[in-house]
């Protein structure tokens, strides 16, 4: 092609077509060499990036291909680091798995399969608090570690176990 000659407006976009793929790609090999992303968030960010959705379908299917989009990997790496280093509770871990993007379904099978014991670590979430718990009256106490669960999305019964747990703990102490 010679410099000044014209190109046919077919070909222009194809060309700019593959520019922006070779871009996507570059982007989000980028952002995943960082962080694990699900495919709705790497989906959500090529297009705030400002990729066309005709790009970003291909792509997505091609990482997903090549073992670089995983969801279902992603799900049960989030549960077992959030669980076990923020002991987060089965609410908790859905909340935090959905933000990322992660299907509603997914996050179901993923924490039903869990085999984390929530009860011990609810438990193990007040142990690292009890020297601030045990400053407190027994009520005020109480109330304190029963939000504190709630927060961190373990349901009732765990919750009122667990502080069972640690006040009897209190009085063989």
């Amino acid at each position: 092609m010679a410099v000044g000659s014209s190109i046919e407006k077919k070909i222009l976009l194809e060309l700019v077509a593959t520019d922006q793929a070779i871009q996507a790609k570059e982007d989000a090999a980028s952002w995943l060499s960082r962080k694990q992303y699900s495919v709705k968030a790497l989906s959500d960010r090529l297009l705030q990036s400002g990729f066309p959705q005709q790009v970003i379908d291909p792509l997505i299917a091609d990482f997903g291909r090549w073992g670089y989009l995983d969801d279902e990997a992603l799900a049960r790496s989030l549960v077992r680091q959030l669980g076990e280093g923020k002991r987060f509770g089965p609410a908790r871990l859905r909340q935090e798995l959905g933000r990322r993007g992660i299907d509603r379904d997914l996050i179901d099978v993923v924490i039903s399969t869990d085999t984390s014991d929530m009860q011990e670590r609810a438990i193990d979430a007040l142990t690292k608090k009890d020297a601030s718990y045990r400053r407190l009256d027994r009520e005020r106490a109480q109330r304190r570690m029963h939000g504190y669960l709630a927060r961190r999305g373990f349901d009732g019964q765990t919750i009122r176990s667990a502080i069972d747990h640690v006040l009897d703990s209190w009085k063989s102490t």
